[in-house]
């Protein structure tokens, strides 16, 4: 049986998809490349932290001032330590109650607290009822208290500061001016079997009122 052929008609509008369609999808491919190809690269800027000056930090207005910390105030008890530090090296002497004249010890304790605005009496017999008693035990002592001695006796003959770790600051009549005593070196032997009180005058809900004006007690020949 003869095969039979059937013609397929092409018309030019058929024609001109078939040529079409190949370029317009080229050519939208060559425009997608050329697109991406000028697309401009992110730029990247490294700027250095400054060497000194203030430096920002996350959450800071750059407006505003650098941030300070601030210094606490010293307390009653440090500045009586430190106004006593500034005095070591006065000389001793007996009724001496200003670093000009000098010191004898009461004079000195009396000194170093009226500048903090503490009144104090002005002999050491006088110092036996100033503040509160506190045992005279190492591990209860805070700086600022004061230890009352006697020497002959039962009489009160000498005060010091006690200003911590076991030291004490007073004028000394033995070694002629204001210094420091370890209580656990040799010489501070005598302060620790000699030691009859502890006074805390730090913090005072009042003041101790001064006694009248008048020559030191005739005990302080005693003094250490």
């Amino acid at each position: 049986m003869p095969s039979t052929l059937r013609a397929t008609s092409i018309t030019p509008i058929h024609l001109a998809r078939r040529l079409t369609a190949p370029l317009g999808a080229a050519i939208c491919a060559a425009l997608i490349a050329t697109a991406c190809a000028t697309q401009p690269a992110a730029v990247v800027t490294t700027v250095p932290l400054p060497e000194s000056g203030p430096r920002l930090t996350v959450g800071t207005d750059p407006g505003a001032p650098p941030s300070s910390t601030a210094t606490p105030e010293p307390t009653p008890r440090a500045l009586v330590v430190a106004t006593a530090d500034e005095l070591v090296g006065t000389r001793y002497r007996y009724g001496g109650n200003s670093p000009k004249s000098g010191f004898d010890c009461s004079g000195f304790v009396h000194w170093v607290y009226s500048r903090q605005g503490i009144e104090l009496p002005r002999t050491t017999r006088g110092l036996t009822t100033a503040g509160t008693r506190v045992p005279a035990r190492r591990a209860e002592l805070l700086p600022g208290d004061l230890l009352l001695f006697a020497g002959a006796g039962t009489r009160i003959s000498h005060v010091a500061i006690y200003v911590g770790d076991g030291r004490i600051i007073h004028a000394s009549s033995g070694q002629h001016a204001v210094r420091y005593d370890d209580l656990d070196s040799p010489r501070g032997r005598w302060f620790r079997s000699h030691v009859v009180s502890a006074r805390r005058v730090i913090p005072a809900g009042r003041t101790a009122a001064a006694p009248p004006n008048g020559p030191p007690h005739s005990d302080a020949v005693a003094e250490r």
